[in-house]
């Protein structure tokens, strides 16, 4: 009899100098893009130990609520930075992020969202940073040649 699958991701076995908008999916089988989002987890690693494995249980515990929609997440504990991507579902990047929120009180989306900000809807996400962050990586390796 097998074990169940674990429903976290695991690590997977990628080049560290791969680009992060190489490794995040883009578009679900369908063709359609996935949204995403990337938030700031300010002193993410500071304190004591004990306080640094608290946070990752509870994004563990957030996103692990959030497997219906959360499709990729990735946490860059060096800078404090979570990338989230999410299904194509109306509403999703709110409500994840509304979580991820209440649970560490100091994340703070990055991007032109506004989500949290009263009177504020989100915008697509699809592509948005992939897009950013591809246009920005050709424009340092085009200046690295010249």
């Amino acid at each position: 009899m097998n074990p169940p699958p674990h429903p976290l991701p695991t690590k997977t076995r990628l080049l560290a100098w791969d680009p992060l908008w190489t490794r995040a999916p883009a578009r679900d089988a369908l063709g359609r893009p996935y949204g995403d989002f990337m938030v700031r987890i300010p002193d993410l690693r500071t304190g004591q130990a004990g306080l640094f494995r608290h946070r990752l249980a509870v994004l563990t515990q957030v996103l692990t609520k959030h497997l219906d929609v959360v499709v990729f997440a990735e946490l860059n504990t060096r800078l404090g930075l979570l990338w989230v991507t999410v299904k194509p579902v109306p509403g999703s990047i709110r409500r994840v992020y509304a979580d991820l929120r209440s649970a560490l009180p100091a994340a703070r989306i990055i991007g032109p969202w506004g989500v949290g900000e009263p009177g504020k809807q989100p915008r697509s996400t699809a592509g948005g940073f992939r897009q950013f962050y591809r246009d920005r990586l050709r424009r340092a390796i085009r200046h690295q040649k010249n």
